[in-house]
């Protein structure tokens, strides 16, 4: 899967311009998509494995991996954004396969999609991707955009291990 033009669409953007950050992270691992598919599910444990992009994650109505379903999530983002409380509806489920979720708010459009492409028997390309577009984004994007890819790697790699550990 293409998540960058994937989470372009569904925010209804048809190329990128000066206002639109793409935070994107992606690494095959030697994990069945169903392994990392458990461990990413347990909402419970991001912030362990999630570090230190996620501070706190939890349901708010029934805990379910499908379309509708809500969570909420505390993230530490660094200057100038600092600390956020986010929440996230469910936007389109595809168990063990994709998750992904969209909003719109103030100005600011975005679309945050994990993805797992088993590549071979055993093996998965995992891959974190948001698309923010906005004008403040344009604005903050050269003080945000290395270090949310580097948390973003983080929790790709913090999920490897998480599925590693079962």
């Amino acid at each position: 899967m293409d998540t960058i033009r994937y989470a372009m669409s569904r925010i209804e953007l048809e190329r990128p311009s000066w206002q639109t950050l793409v935070v994107s992270a992606s690494k095959e691992v030697a994990q069945p998509a169903e392994a990392l598919w458990r461990a990413f599910t347990r909402l419970e444990t991001w912030p362990a494995w999630s570090a230190p992009l996620h501070r706190a994650t939890r349901w708010l109505g029934d805990p379910d991996w499908v379309p509708g379903a809500t969570f909420e999530q505390t993230l530490q983002l660094g200057f100038p954004i600092g600390r956020q409380v986010a929440t996230v509806t469910l936007g389109a489920v595809e168990p063990a396969r994709m998750v992904s979720w969209w909003h719109t708010d103030g100005g600011l459009r975005s679309c945050h999609v994990w993805d797992f492409d088993e590549v071979s028997p055993g093996r998965t390309r995992v891959t974190d991707t948001e698309v923010f577009h906005g004008l403040a984004m344009g604005l903050v994007k050269p003080l945000v955009a290395s270090r949310w890819r580097s948390l973003f790697a983080g929790s790709v790699a913090g999920l490897e291990r998480a599925a590693d550990q079962g």
